[in-house]
Order: C-alpha cells, then sequence, then structure tokens
C-alpha cells in the first residue's frame, strides 16, 4: 500500500493527475481505511476540479480521525475556491476548534462580518489577511497563506508567499491546487516551479 501511496504522491507532484489516481486506486484496494490515502485522494480530485469527489474524500477522511482538523481544512478550501464562503466558514470554525484556537474563531468572525457587509471577494482578501497576520514562520503557514491570496486572486502576494516558503519543505504538491490556476502562464510561477524541481 505504502509504495502505490507514495508513487501516487510523486505523480501528483508532476502533474499527471490521471495516473496518480490509478496508483491511488490501488493502495486503497489494499487499505481501504487508510487515512492519508483517503486525504491523498481528495487533493487529487481537488487538482482534477472535481470538487464533490474531493469533498466525498474529505469527509471520508474525517470520519477515519476525527480529531484531524486537516480535513476540514481542506474541504473549507474546496468551497473558498467555489466561492461557497457560509460553507467554506463552518468548516474553518471546525478545524478551529479541533485546534483549540479562540484566535482563528475570532479571525473567522471578522471574515463572516466582512462577508455580510461587502460580499464575497472582499471576504477572502481579509481571511488571506489574517492569515498573513497570525504568520509565525512555518513554511507549510507560508503555502497556506499564499494559497489564500491565490484564492482572492492577488498574484503578487502569490509570489511573496510562496517564495518564503521556497525550497523549506512545504507541501509542494498542493501547487497543483487550482487556487494558482489563473497564475500558471506567469513567468514567475514557472520560474518558480523549476527551482524547486517541479515540472512545467
Amino acid at each position: 500500500m505504502t509504495a502505490h501511496h507514495s508513487l501516487a504522491l510523486y505523480l501528483l507532484t508532476a502533474g499527471r493527475f490521471t495516473d496518480a489516481l490509478a496508483e491511488s486506486d490501488r493502495a486503497r484496494q489494499l487499505d481501504p481505511f487508510s487515512f492519508p490515502v483517503t486525504f491523498l485522494r481528495g487533493a487529487i480530485f481537488i487538482s482534477l476540479h472535481e470538487y464533490a469527489r474531493a469533498a466525498e474524500q474529505f469527509a471520508a477522511a474525517a470520519a477515519l480521525n476525527p480529531r484531524e482538523p486537516g480535513s476540514d481544512d481542506a474541504l473549507a478550501l474546496i468551497y473558498w475556491i467555489e466561492r461557497r464562503v457560509p460553507e467554506a466558514l463552518s468548516e474553518e470554525r471546525k478545524a478551529a476548534v479541533l485546534a483549540a484556537s479562540q484566535e482563528q474563531l475570532r479571525d473567522l468572525d471578522e471574515v463572516a462580518a466582512v462577508y455580510a457587509k461587502s460580499g464575497v471577494p472582499a471576504a477572502l482578501l481579509r481571511f488571506a489577511q489574517l492569515k498573513e497576520r497570525t504568520y509565525h514562520g512555518d513554511d507549510d503557514e507560508a503555502y497556506d497563506i499564499a494559497t489564500r491570496y491565490g484564492i482572492a486572486g492577488d498574484k503578487e502576494k502569490v509570489l511573496e508567499w510562496l517564495n518564503r516558503a521556497s525550497g523549506k519543505g512545504a507541501t509542494w504538491f498542493m501547487l497543483r491546487t487550482p487556487a494558482f490556476d489563473f497564475m500558471r502562464a506567469d513567468p514567475r510561477f514557472q520560474d518558480l516551479l523549476r527551482r524547486i524541481g517541479l515540472p512545467q
């Protein structure tokens, strides 16, 4: 199972989504109750823009490991991409409760208020700004902030935060998320992929 799962992760990182799904299918056949396998399948479906199937996998992952906030975070990512702000905030709150983070809950209340007053684009931008404010120097945090700015459509901020994490072991397979689709033709984004050794 581990070999198929590892190969699926490599293929996802390389942008070979159909092949990654095939390997993930093989891993699931060997261990249908594996949290990492189920979670990765969700990431693959996100990259394929199959959001309903991705949501099914992350919901299944949450059932397999109810104490892990990552599944709720991933579900929130889908809803942010789809501009479904109330659903995104609901999943973010579940993750914040699991992480016992009062700071995150306060930030989410602020985003909800911005959404109610100014609509979706303002809420997306404010959420990214609040993520930036709570940055503590972690590479995966920098990647997450870049993702949020990607959803908000801010190219310069995406590049700033991806470069902060570049080469430091962040979760690079998630560079395949649709949050960055609007940047793929940008030479600076292509240069970043080259520098960290990912196919264009």
